[in-house]
């Protein structure tokens, strides 16, 4: 529910500013399909709940900003309403920690899982035709400082650095697409007629 008219709304706003405690909490109203009341510090966002003639009750919402205005990403961790808004506030920051420690310990879980794969040396795409594309690290991505392919023998067929495939993209990926479907010739044969 909403709030009649603008001057309830505001008069409600500063009852709810003078009942928070701390500093630094502003007051917002505004009007849609009614008047409604919120006040923020940083990215704690409070919300004024009025149900027919009862008191008001507030709900808080802790949001990803941490700048002086109203906006961010905010995800409700729990849905608490109370008549007290320092109490929505301390309930939610509760709950949002619950939240991070959480994912923490999901996160902590799933490094642990992977500490033993390779490093970032080579990422190896293994192609249909049995050869492989590999891509080496990159400096402003995880992987595009080179690409190379390699024959089933793990013996270097193509190399193109990203420089190279900037200056000639089209030949470039011309030359990849070739090997995939094995269309370049195969790695160089050092014996010849005579020594047979």
């Amino acid at each position: 529910m909403s709030f009649g008219n603008q001057m309830a709304a505001q008069e409600a706003g500063h009852t709810m500013l003078h009942l928070l405690k701390g500093k630094g909490w502003k007051g917002r109203v505004w009007e849609n399909i009614g008047w409604h009341v919120a006040a923020y510090n940083g990215p704690i966002h409070v919300m004024m709940n009025v149900y027919n003639s009862g008191p008001p009750t507030y709900s808080c919402l802790v949001s990803d900003s941490l700048s002086d205005s109203i906006g961010g990403n905010g995800e409700w961790t729990t849905k608490f309403t109370s008549e007290d808004p320092n109490e929505a506030v301390a309930h939610e920051v509760a709950s949002a920690r619950e939240h991070i420690n959480k994912w923490t310990a999901a996160v902590e879980f799933a490094e642990d899982v992977i500490k033993d794969l390779p490093g970032k040396e080579e990422l190896t795409l293994r192609l249909e035709n049995g050869w492989s594309l590999r891509l080496g690290p990159g400096a402003e991505h995880v992987w595009g400082n080179y690409v190379r392919v390699c024959d089933e023998y793990g013996e270097e067929v193509l190399y193109y650095d990203h420089a190279e495939w900037a200056e000639a993209p089209e030949e470039v990926m011309g030359a990849f697409l070739a090997c995939a479907f094995n269309r370049l010739p195969p790695p160089f044969d050092r014996t010849t007629k005579e020594e047979e």
